[in-house]
């Protein structure tokens, strides 16, 4: 069996496991992204080491040539903490309330790093410090969170062997313990009202496993 014919197997593998698992929640319909079928459409295994892809005219590019970039590095993955506000209403020891989350540098930044502050005060939570360059997964466990909030498909590879947050989001996982909610990132999101309502759904989902309420006039 070749290379990308296992490849092909895993792939589906994945998407039949994520099927089951929505079939057992209840749900009889999916949604997804225009963006997930044009990346499925395109997807193969890449090129095996020491053989250059096919040029578009057919021939393939010279040995002399420079080797095409690295991909660009998925575990410039940064994480912060985030703890409930004093403003609610169910106040509690932060231990059993703590959430962490993960999420690719740029998810921090600027304009997504407002949309993230605003969701997470949406739910009642803010951030006690800035966000931290991930270098082992010992600096998670070591903050004992009662919930990962990991956000986007970089974050998705640190808690998943397989699959892509299209078909991940909403899922939970388990990490050494911890309670993982998978969701996209505030830089995917942008001004999509459709992946903003999925990240919504995803934190009221949070709320609720740590047995939590919105804050007073928090949109339900």
């Amino acid at each position: 069996m070749s290379n990308k014919d296992g490849g092909i197997i895993e792939l589906v593998a994945g998407l039949v496991e994520y099927l089951d698992w929505r079939v057992e929640e209840g749900q009889r319909c999916l949604e997804i992204d225009p963006e997930s079928l044009v990346g499925l459409g395109k997807w193969g295994p890449p090129p095996e080491a020491g053989v250059e892809a096919p040029t578009p005219g057919g021939e393939a590019a010279s040995s002399s040539k420079a080797q095409s970039p690295p991909p660009p590095d998925t575990r410039d993955i940064r994480f912060a903490l985030a703890e409930r506000m004093s403003v609610c209403k169910d106040q509690r020891p932060a231990g059993q309330t703590r959430l962490v989350v993960v999420s690719e540098a740029a998810a921090f930044e600027s304009g997504p790093g407002e949309l993230l502050g605003r969701i997470l005060k949406a739910v009642g939570y803010a951030f006690v410090d800035g966000p931290q360059q991930m270098e082992s997964e010992s600096q998670l466990v070591d903050l004992a969170p009662r919930v990962i909030l990991s956000m986007g498909n970089s974050a998705l590879k640190t808690f998943v062997r397989r699959g892509d947050i299209s078909m991940m989001r909403g899922r939970w996982k388990t990490f050494h313990g911890i309670d993982v909610l998978c969701t996209f990132d505030p830089v995917y999101m942008g001004s999509q009202d459709a992946r903003k309502r999925a990240v919504w759904s995803d934190m009221q989902d949070l709320i609720k496993r740590l047995d939590l309420h919105l804050p007073d006039g928090a949109k339900q």
